[in-house]
Order: C-alpha cells, then sequence, then structure tokens
C-alpha cells in the first residue's frame, strides 16, 4: 500500500506544509509524517497493519527522517557481534515493514491475497 499524497481541495499537490500543520495529525486515526521533505499520510497503512504501528502511532505528527539512512533511505541498521549479521536499529520498536531481527516463519510480505506488498517506505523512495 502506498502512502497517499497529501493534496489541496483543487486535487494538485501542494508546495509545502509548516510542521505545525504536520504536528496537527497525530493520532491513529489521522496520521501524518515528515520523511525525507515529504508529508505523508499514513493513516490507512496504521489502520490496516495494527499490530505493528505503535512506534508510527507514537510519532504521528512528526519527522521521522531520523529512523533512516540518508543516503539509502533503508531503516538504520547495525551490527550485531552476537548474531555476526546487520540488523534494523529500531529503539522505538519494530514497525510495518521491518523484518524481525530473528527467522520467522509468520513473517510475509505479502498481503491477504497473496500478493506482494511494496513496503510504504519505497513509495517515498521512488517518487522522489
Amino acid at each position: 500500500m502506498s502512502p497517499q499524497m497529501l493534496l489541496t481541495q483543487h486535487g494538485r499537490r501542494r508546495r509545502f506544509y509548516t510542521p505545525e500543520e504536520v504536528k496537527a495529525h497525530n493520532s491513529a486515526d489521522d496520521a501524518w509524517f515528515s520523511l525525507f521533505d515529504k508529508v505523508l499520510d499514513l493513516t490507512k497503512l496504521i489502520a490496516k497493519n495494527t499490530a505493528l504501528a505503535t512506534p508510527l502511532i507514537d510519532c504521528a505528527g512528526s519527522d521521522i527522517s531520523h529512523w533512516f539512512n540518508s543516503k539509502s533511505r533503508t531503516v538504520k541498521s547495525y551490527y550485531s557481534q552476537v548474531k555476526k549479521v546487520a540488523l534494523p536499529y529500531i529503539p522505538m520498536g519494530r514497525f510495518i515493514h521491518v523484518p524481525p531481527s530473528e527467522p520467522s516463519s509468520k513473517w510475509c510480505t505479502s498481503d491477504s491475497n497473496g500478493l506482494e506488498e511494496i513496503p510504504w517506505l519505497f513509495a517515498v523512495i521512488f517518487q522522489s
């Protein structure tokens, strides 16, 4: 599911939103985020994926760019000396489309119809 880009009443994308405008949309029922100089409405994504939405809900109405690597635009990672592998750096908790740090047969990137779901962050990366 791709994030909803915010529109004006005339159907054209606005050029900018103030931090105060974004900050006003800070709940699970109305969740906007700033990410790499874009404003996203992830309300529908959160409603569809409530199990992993807590970190997003907690930060709704804010800039979450610091969660991601500014060059690759992927979730920040670190190298685990114990597991000898790079893992997502998610001190805020695992969120939608971030794989678990342990192997799991329950984790899947398909939707309920068996179709591959494109992570919401990729929609932002490829719109740039």
